[in-house]
């Protein structure tokens, strides 16, 4: 069993091409100078309504996160699935409003955008807290605005965490990728718990500038050390000095929900995440909310060859009716019980979105195993392409024809779903790839040519394959890859569908919009 990521798993670095798009929300500057009263509502209607605060601006909508200060602190960061950039997490502060009680910060996104996220707060301890005309730098009293602080204020020693490479963390959170172990740099799905390496900095480094995607005009808020403007004495950097820089990142690692948003979404472990969604993010039916009107299937856990699998059989499943459409869905250990699969297929399948399907999901195993099987390799593609035939999958009454089975993943998940199905077309007709890592070079270290799985397609023989991708807009990495095997497949005559969606390498977007990608392959 492999003990360390293979160096070809780990991501490329690439450069973010521009910061997200730092706005001004007029319902908090309205804010400004309007008396407690005034606030006292604001925050009423917060508690009511729920963080994060969300106000249409033209085609594009405001979201701004928001902090109620109960306790003395210096900093609030606000770290957002790739708008934060680890590597300038000066640019995720949010920004204390003078004489209240109300950190913010406002990104101008699309409308049908969405994303998980945490707060970070840095909290001082209240033994460290010195009277206002005889505190330093570095503990500056909570109640000065964030844009009054020095951009060099320093934290003490003691409050430099040594938690920056722990493999619990997210890696949308993680600032330090230097401090990190190489055997931890590749995320697994997401890599909401996986320290970032010294190749994957900038990998989910933040959204660029909307402008690039939408056209609209870029909001330039009121400059501050937090919110430098490009151009300025520190460009798309920040005006964070490297002392407290790692102030910062050690803040970063302890990310909570956001106590003012009631709508969170699951990690192996908490801290669980929060949840922000433009009004058009979502737009129903919702199919992976249970439905009590759906009939359910029937969910079991088996093992093949020591590996976890569950199993999925739809409603009134039986072996005369077979054979049943095949679905094998990477990463079983997610999408088993985590954020369970069985109630999108049991919508889809009361609303004839869909015929019955029964379905195959293998457990990714440990991280550094996952990493090298789903890094195209033959092995681990002949395993999945026998499950149907093993002892585990006899008796679901599956297809043994190509053309009606899918076999689906996210991230490398997707790289080895593509692989598989290109290597095993005997077994596997259909292609299912959200996010895919289609940057995988080789597996040969220092190989300069990227993306072998796209130019691997377009000097081989067609296969009989059909191919839904989809990736998110505010993927850096993934994006241009993704938009390559694009070209090449539709070059290549392929059947394909491929979208692009308002979002980043995040569970939520997948689990959105993995309901509609099934309907684009098993037809009725």
């Amino acid at each position: 069993m492999p003990t360390s990521v293979p160096i070809t798993s780990v991501p490329p670095r690439v450069p973010r091409p521009s910061p997200p798009v730092i706005a001004e929300s007029p319902r908090v500057e309205a804010l400004r100078g309007a008396g407690p009263d005034a606030l006292t509502r604001f925050w009423a209607e917060i508690e009511r309504d729920g963080a994060p605060l969300i106000e249409k601006d033209g085609d594009a909508v405001l979201i701004t996160f928001v902090w109620r200060e109960t306790q003395p602190v210096r900093d609030v960061l606000a770290l957002v699935n790739k708008l934060v950039n680890r590597a300038d997490l000066g640019r995720s502060r949010m920004r204390k409003m003078p004489g209240t009680d109300l950190w913010h910060l406002t990104y101008r996104v699309r409308d049908d955008w969405q994303a998980t996220y945490h707060l970070a707060p840095d909290h001082i301890a209240s033994d460290h807290i010195a009277p206002a005309h005889l505190a330093p730098a570095h503990l500056a009293p909570a109640h000065l605005p964030s844009d009054h602080l020095p951009s060099n204020h320093l934290a003490p020693a003691h409050l430099a965490s040594d938690h920056l490479a722990s493999d619990h963390l997210a890696s949308d959170h993680l600032a330090s990728s230097h401090l990190a172990p190489a055997h931890l740099a590749v995320d697994h799905l997401a890599s909401d718990h996986i320290a970032p390496g010294p190749d994957h900095i900038a990998s989910d480094s933040g959204l660029g500038h909307i402008a690039s995607h939408s056209g609209l005009g870029h909001i330039s808020p009121d400059p501050g050390p937090e919110h430098p403007q490009p151009g300025g004495p520190a460009g798309d950097r920040g005006l964070v000095d490297p002392a407290d820089s790692v102030r910062l990142r050690a803040v970063a690692a302890n990310g909570v929900p956001d106590p003012l948003n009631p709508v969170t979404f699951p990690q192996e472990r908490p801290p669980h995440k929060s949840v922000a969604a433009a009004p058009a993010a979502a737009p129903e039916p919702c199919w992976w909310r249970p439905d009590p009107a759906s009939p359910a299937g029937i969910l079991d856990e088996t093992t093949v060859d020591g590996r976890r699998l569950w199993r999925y059989r739809p409603p009134g499943h039986s072996a005369d009716a077979g054979p049943y459409p095949l679905l094998v869905l990477l990463d079983g250990d997610l999408w088993g019980l985590l954020l369970p699969v069985a109630p999108i297929l049991d919508n889809l399948i009361a609303a004839g979105r869909i015929p019955p399907v029964v379905a195959l999901l293998p457990d990714g195993a440990d991280h550094a195993t996952r990493s090298t099987e789903y890094a195209c390799d033959p092995g681990y593609a002949a395993f999945l392409a026998a499950l149907p035939s093993s002892p585990a999958g006899r008796d679901l009454a599956a297809t043994t024809d190509p053309a009606r089975t899918v076999i689906a993943g996210q991230s490398l998940g997707g790289l080895m779903a593509a692989f598989t199905a290109v290597t095993r077309p005997d077994r596997f007709g259909n292609v299912l790839s959200q996010s895919g890592a289609f940057w995988w070079k080789s597996h040969t270290p220092g190989d300069d040519e990227a993306e072998w799985l796209a130019h691997h397609l377009a000097v081989t023989e067609r296969r009989p394959v059909r191919w839904h991708v989809e990736v998110g807009l505010d993927e850096w990495v993934t994006l241009g890859p993704n938009r390559h095997l694009r070209d090449v497949l539709l070059a290549r005559g392929y059947p394909l569908t491929y979208a692009e969606f308002a979002g980043g390498h995040d569970r939520l977007c997948w689990r959105e919009r993995l309901g509609e990608a099934l309907t684009a392959l098993f037809t009725l």
